[in-house]
């Protein structure tokens, strides 16, 4: 008995070790290619459960097919806007994916309607501190949904990165380190970066409306090539903290780890693929360049499901 008991401990200190999860994409040679993250489990997200219950008007689209591209880029369709689209911003550790990728897609679409006259980042900080609408938690997570109807109703001030100090209110009370935790700061009705602190309120920008848009593929890119990028919400998974490159699709037996809102910038076709072009809020340093390419056509993680937006004036 105590001789069997000894083997099976031995066979187990001996046993191979678990592979990692970067090793089992690449040995799988699916349509993306990962690489070990040490980071990976301090990537925040921010979607709070229930945000398929929000309630918000959905805009059903005319789609006019012959306008649709086959590849679309809103970097190259828009190139006066190229330094706003191109922004990768960096929520760092707070669960503010809901503000920062709403506050892009309105900095996006606020630089396209004015035809590149206004170049500014609108505040991630403003909207995730300030913003009062049901299901808005700051870094405890909230709703894309929530931050449209709060540019609809306070507007939202001008605010960079946190390395930049420019607008408003920038990103500046959580450093892009992955040892910081952050805290919601509190709602500060008054501008702390490069503006005088009495800007607070002339600074703000409004939006006209605040919508879903339909669910489908078509609908999504009419939106897009109409006015430019989109707020998503989509299910992460474990293997997706190690993307490095390729379209994504979740491979099997991958855990769910939460939801995250990312803003689509455009879509083509990779190898036969056809994917959709995102630009995450984690950094520059994850994926490729801060951007990844996901499955599109088969709601891949849900991305296809939820799409937000809202229509900003020019003035």
């Amino acid at each position: 008995m105590r001789v069997a008991l000894f083997a099976l401990l031995l066979v187990g200190a001996f046993a191979a070790p678990r592979e990692h999860i970067a090793d089992r994409v690449n040995r799988l040679g699916t349509t993306w290619t990962a690489k070990r993250n040490d980071r990976a489990t301090r990537y925040p997200m921010g979607v709070k459960p229930g945000h398929e219950f929000y309630p918000l008007e959905t805009k059903v689209h005319i789609v006019e097919r012959d306008s649709i591209p086959a590849t679309f880029d809103a970097r190259k369709q828009w190139p006066d806007c190229l330094p706003t689209i191109s922004n990768i911003r960096d929520q760092s550790q707070c669960g503010s994916c809901w503000a920062v990728s709403s506050a892009s897609v309105f900095s996006d679409r606020k630089c396209i309607v004015t035809g590149g006259k206004v170049q500014i980042s609108f505040s991630g900080e403003d909207t995730l501190s300030c913003c009062q609408v049901e299901g808005s938690n700051g870094c405890d997570g909230g709703y894309p949904e929530g931050a449209w109807e709060w540019f609809v109703d306070t507007g939202v001030v001008s605010g960079g990165n946190f390395s930049s100090r420019a607008g408003c209110r920038p990103y500046l009370f959580c450093p892009p380190d992955p040892g910081h935790m952050c805290h919601t700061p509190a709602c500060a009705r008054s501008c702390d970066g490069s503006m005088p602190a009495n800007d607070y309120q002339p600074d703000k920008h409004h939006a006209k409306s605040a919508y879903r848009i339909d669910a489908s593929v078509e609908q999504m890119q009419q939106e897009m090539v109409q006015s430019g990028s989109i707020v998503v919400i989509f299910s992460v998974y474990e293997d997706f903290y190690h993307y490095s490159s390729g379209v994504y699709q979740r491979t099997a037996g991958s855990k769910f780890v939460g939801y995250h809102a990312v803003r689509i910038i455009g879509w083509g076709t990779d190898n036969g693929v056809a994917y959709w072009l995102v630009a995450n809020s984690w950094g520059r340093n994850w994926g490729m360049d801060g951007y990844f390419m996901i499955r599109r056509g088969v709601n891949e993680c849900g991305i296809e499901k939820w799409p937000v937006a809202g229509q900003v004036s020019a003035n």
